[in-house]
């Protein structure tokens, strides 16, 4: 990130973040009224754009898309199920594919992206034979997304 007026050069981040994130943080580093903010879904980055050793915010966020269309005006469209919820940590990876309708089977992809960062190896895929560790990184992650589903994800 870059400000002129704030740092000589531009500053780095390792600090996982997301485009739900960018309104609250910048409320805070325009010091907008709590009068002009909202019960935003998003947190708020501004501690670690001022100070570079503020502690992260938070270890995961979350990305939710809901590929029905993906993008086109008309069909064929992407069949279910193509509901898509997902926690991404520095390190793994978990996205859950929905059915909104429930007809379809919800499938599951789980990636450690300290050994495979372009995701080509699906961990969660029936039939993966995997390590008593990524199974239980995979209980972990299914066991989070599901408290942040019932915690953050609710409707509007």
């Amino acid at each position: 990130y870059s400000n002129p007026k704030l740092f000589r050069t531009p500053r780095r981040s390792e600090a996982l973040v997301s485009h739900v994130d960018f309104l609250p943080t910048l409320a805070s580093l325009f010091a907008a009224p709590q009068s002009a903010r909202a019960a935003w879904q998003g947190r708020d980055y501004s501690s670690l754009v001022l100070r570079r050793t503020a502690r992260p915010v938070q270890d995961y966020i979350v990305f939710t898309y809901d590929d029905f269309q993906a993008g086109q005006s008309s069909g064929p469209y992407v069949p279910p199920p193509q509901h898509i919820t997902s926690i991404r940590e520095t390190r793994w990876k978990l996205a859950r594919y929905d059915d909104p309708d429930g007809k379809v089977r919800t499938e599951w992809e789980m990636y450690d992206l300290k050994t495979d960062p372009l995701e080509t190896v699906n961990l969660a895929r029936p039939g993966y034979r995997r390590s008593a560790a990524e199974t239980a990184q995979l209980a972990r992650l299914r066991r989070k997304l599901a408290k942040v589903q019932a915690s953050r994800l609710q409707p509007l």
